[in-house]
């Protein structure tokens, strides 16, 4: 549903939005290109994260959305690293991934909340 949303909120506003949650402050990265620029071309400015003590507790810390600092950099090499020894950047692999992933967000869709229920 909230992802829904920040699509939605992305064709007025744009792929990059200031959500407030609560107090907190949170910017919002909608779109490839978007979280793209932040992790890879920007990524000391975006290392920052909320603490959400259920996540922190279920990754234990570890986790590029949710890790904080020298952790963060550590983590975002690795992942880097992966996905371009997993072909990230080339160009044929990246239609190819992002096929896939489309073919998936259209299956998962398809639930429509049935999860809930598992």
């Amino acid at each position: 549903m909230f992802l829904l949303s920040a699509e939605q909120f992305s064709e007025t506003y744009g792929p990059v939005m200031t959500l407030y949650m609560g107090w907190q402050q949170t910017v919002v990265l909608v779109g490839y290109d978007a979280v793209k620029e932040a992790l890879v071309d920007q990524a000391d400015d975006f290392t920052g994260r909320m603490p959400i003590p259920f996540l922190f507790k279920a990754t234990k810390g570890y986790g590029l959305a949710i890790s904080n600092g020298e952790r963060w950099r550590q983590l975002q090499r690795f992942t880097l690293t992966t996905l371009r020894d997993f072909g990230m950047g080339c160009k044929g692999m990246e239609e190819g991934i992002q096929e896939v992933s489309e073919h998936l967000r259209v299956h998962i869709r398809t639930f429509k909340g049935a999860f809930s229920e598992l």
